[in-house]
Order: structure tokens, then C-alpha cells, then sequence
């Protein structure tokens, strides 16, 4: 999945240290590692950890796309597009609302985020299309 926002920025060690700027876009990728139910049982959020060079900083486990390749999100980029290419089209398959610490023991660690061990989520849209569909007004083509 491909993360976009306009937050903080900084590096994957030291986390965010870069102000948020409105004009400055930044994108990164990640590997979805859980879908988090809702009471219905189907899958209304997703979970993802920020994986490292290591195993100590695969905190869920699961896949992972590599030190160089995986990012998170920061401070400010909530709401933002959460997109998958698919198929040759980008698709609009969530929207990330959260960075988390996770409860972990030894020998693995997790840390504030945005650095290495700490992980991330949010909403996903087909849940909710139909909802979204009936309180967007369409206007016709002029």
C-alpha cells in the first residue's frame, strides 16, 4: 500500500523532526499486516507494523517491503489516502488515522512513533462506500 500525507517528516531512527509543510507531499509504502474487524466480523480497519532491518523492529510480523522501501506516517498526515496499485490503477483503499506503540516483550522492542518498531492504521472505504455514496451530492456536467 502506498501512505501519502503532508506531516512531519524526519528518518525511520531518530522519528519526526521535520515540520509538517502543506506544500510538500510525502509518500511512502508498507506491507497491510492485519485487517481488525468489526462487530459484523469483516474487516473495517487495517493495522500495520514499521518494519526495520531486523527481526526486533517486525513487531506483527508478517511481510514486510525492506528497510529501504518501508515507511510510515506522521504527526499531520491523518486522513490522508491510503492507495493500492491495482491492476495498472491507483484505488483509494483507505485513509490512515493512527500511529501506535505496540505492547511488546523481549528480545523485540516497539517505540514511539514514527521510528523503526512502531506501527500504524486506519479506516478502510468499502465498508463504508455505500454511506459515503448517500451523503455525496452529484452535481451534472456542465
Amino acid at each position: 500500500m502506498t501512505l501519502a500525507g503532508y506531516g512531519l517528516g524526519g528518518d525511520p531512527r531518530r522519528g519526526g523532526y521535520v515540520p509538517a509543510r502543506a506544500d510538500i507531499k510525502r509518500l511512502g509504502e508498507n506491507a497491510l499486516d492485519v485487517f481488525v474487524p468489526g462487530a459484523d466480523g469483516y474487516p473495517r480497519a487495517f493495522i500495520y507494523d514499521f518494519d526495520g532491518p531486523d527481526i526486533t523492529t517486525n513487531v506483527i510480523g508478517g511481510s514486510t517491503l525492506g528497510n529501504r522501501r518501508e515507511a510510515t506516517v506522521g504527526a499531520g498526515d491523518s486522513g490522508g489516502p491510503v492507495l493500492v496499485l491495482d491492476n495498472g490503477r491507483w484505488v483509494l483503499v483507505g485513509i490512515h488515522t493512527f500511529n501506535l506503540v505496540f505492547p511488546v516483550k523481549p528480545p523485540r522492542f516497539s517505540v514511539p512513533p514514527p521510528r523503526l518498531g512502531s506501527g500504524g492504521g486506519g479506516m478502510l472505504i468499502a465498508p463504508y462506500a455505500a454511506w459515503l455514496r448517500a451523503l455525496t451530492v452529484t452535481y451534472p456536467p456542465r
